[in-house]
């Protein structure tokens, strides 16, 4: 089953676990393919740039993902100082949107390669020329981010585990030993203690539905002068 966390949860704000980082540090090789890839897709075909922008925004997308890697803090600093940086903070609030972004961008990127092999018969149709590797770089690029979306999706998993302990507790009752049930009250309890109030009331106390029981008569009265 899966549980949606909202952006607002505190398993953002928390540090990762061992788990999680032994994951994400293979996500940053993905992010560090994407950007040597988008470099390369900018040089082999300079006349299509927008396919090597959208290698470029998933890129940034996974260093703001990964802020606190070594390798990839300087350049989260750097784009802290331009206008991306009002997008977020960074962190692990950055987990979706960057596997969103990179799915489907690897999904776009597949369906290109495809075309590519089933137009020139191979990824590398030649090598005079830097164009040439224009359909090689596009595979690379998409299979990083097809490993990154994988383990990015891993991760959301162990973040929704997470999620499930927070929320167990708090359902822990405040006052110890008291159990969980007793602060729910069932429709049966509360006609219970309506009854017992009616039952055991004081005197002259005002109540509501106690009052007795009559019946409009059919028949009019008689008039009396």
């Amino acid at each position: 089953m899966t549980l949606p966390i909202s952006q607002n949860s505190p398993v953002y704000s928390a540090p990762p676990t061992e788990e999680m980082l032994s994951k994400l540090i293979y996500v940053k090789w993905c992010v560090l393919v994407t950007y040597l890839c988008a470099i390369g897709l900018f040089v082999a075909d300079a006349d299509e740039p927008f396919g090597p922008l959208n290698d470029l925004f998933v890129a940034c997308f996974g260093t703001f993902l990964l802020k606190e890697d070594p390798a990839l803090a300087p350049c989260f600093r750097c784009l802290q100082e331009t206008g991306l940086g009002v997008m977020s903070d960074g962190g692990l609030s950055c987990l979706l949107p960057y596997l969103l972004m990179a799915s489907l961008n690897c999904a776009f990127g597949l369906l290109r390669v495809y075309t590519f092999a089933t137009k020139y018969g191979s990824l590398l149709p030649c090598s005079q020329r830097p164009v040439c590797y224009l359909p090689v770089l596009v595979f690379f690029s998409s299979l990083s981010q097809l490993v990154a979306s994988c383990l990015c999706w891993k991760v959301y998993k162990l973040l929704q585990m997470q999620a499930m302990d927070y929320l167990q507790v708090e359902a822990v009752p405040s006052a110890p030993g008291a159990p969980v049930h007793h602060r729910r009250h069932s429709h049966t309890g509360v006609r219970g203690s309506r009854r017992s109030s009616r039952q055991g009331h004081a005197p002259g106390e005002l109540l509501p539905f106690q009052g007795t029981m009559s019946q409009l008569s059919r028949e009019a009265p008689a008039n009396t002068v």
